[in-house]
């Protein structure tokens, strides 16, 4: 499924207002600053924060994340180019990550459903035993919070012990 660029833009702007509702006195342009004084390439968006923002924003990232993860990433990195052009090399960019209550979309993995499969869901729970085998996904991205680690993988992926995983 393509997205056309009139929706990206519109995604992006949507993203752009959210980072900046307090003409940047907010909580996420001092995010950005830290973030870019710190040169990390990652920001954590709260998903209570979208939701008091704007409800319909928050659903919709939760249902269809791969309309919305590539212009949320494209706002947070304009935001951070405008503040230190610098920060960024050409085709760098800033990767976004959810944390906060996800709903009936936080599961283990005995909850997780083929209701799921395109949509972003938390699976919580400990790894108690990892064999080798891969295990198929048409696009996730793991991320793991101690290590500050993010794989991305179009056709497989393999388990990481004590990571959150994120699939869309």
């Amino acid at each position: 499924m393509e997205i056309n660029e009139e929706a990206m833009a519109a995604h992006k702007r949507a993203f752009l207002d959210f980072l900046d509702q307090d003409v940047g006195k907010g909580v996420y342009m001092q995010a950005v600053r830290d973030m870019v004084q710190n040169k990390r390439h990652r920001l954590i968006i709260g998903m209570d924060d979208l939701r008091n923002h704007n409800l319909d924003l928050a659903r919709r990232v939760i249902r269809t994340p791969g309309e919305y993860m590539q212009p949320a990433s494209d706002a947070v990195s304009e935001v951070a180019r405008n503040l230190d052009p610098k920060f960024l090399k050409e085709g760098e960019r800033v990767m976004v990550g959810f944390s906060g209550p996800f709903g009936f979309h936080r599961v283990t993995p005995r909850d997780l459903m083929s209701s799921f499969i395109g949509t972003m869901v938390c699976v919580e729970g400990i790894v108690t035993k990892c064999n080798g085998s891969l295990l198929p996904f048409s696009r996730c991205t793991t991320l793991c919070s101690g290590s500050c680690h993010t794989a991305y993988s179009a056709n497989f992926v393999y388990m990481v012990p004590d990571c959150a995983v994120r699939v869309f």
